[in-house]
């Protein structure tokens, strides 16, 4: 059995590999398809494509674009390959440990941006990798009443450092 990763693993092993490689500003990213092992995401590398990044680039945009590539990957160059055992789980890539960076599943506080705490290129690598689900929001809180302090959430859909 292969996977066909949207990452260059075994950087961003994981649930959410494209999201967690924008968070990080990552100036490249690709895909791995690999042989499946018990444990995620760790089994041989049979190939591997990288793409520069612009930082322009957002999660669904990222992902659709990866798995097609990956897709036309797999069935025109890899599948040929395993048929003919060019390539076997004994003749691919080991993944090297100690280059693992985990890619956990994003939850849906991690979108809130903090001006006060993260840096403008922060929150842009942010807005990009958290675009879809479960998107940005910036909490912004109201005062100059006698009112209780409420507060508000603002979506935040696009970012730009100027």
């Amino acid at each position: 059995t292969v996977n066909l990763h949207p990452s260059l693993l075994p950087r961003w092993r994981g649930a959410s590999p494209v999201q967690r490689c924008l968070q990080a500003g990552d100036k490249e990213t690709g895909i791995t398809i690999l042989y499946t092992v018990a444990k995620m995401d760790a089994g041989p590398i049979i190939v591997q494509e990288k793409i520069s990044l612009d930082g322009s680039e957002t999660s669904p945009q990222l992902l659709d674009q990866l798995f097609k590539w990956g897709a036309d990957l797999l069935v025109d160059q890899v599948m040929p390959k395993l048929l003919s055992e060019e390539v076997t789980m004994e003749s691919a890539q080991v993944q090297d440990e100690s280059l693992v960076e985990k890619a956990p599943l994003i939850t849906k506080e991690e979108g809130k941006l903090w001006p006060h705490n993260e840096t403008a290129l922060q929150m842009r690598d942010k807005v990009r990798g958290f675009a879809g689900w479960p998107g940005t929001t910036l909490p912004v809180a109201c005062s100059g009443s006698k009112a209780p302090l409420e507060g508000i959430r603002i979506r935040v859909a696009d970012a730009e450092v100027v």
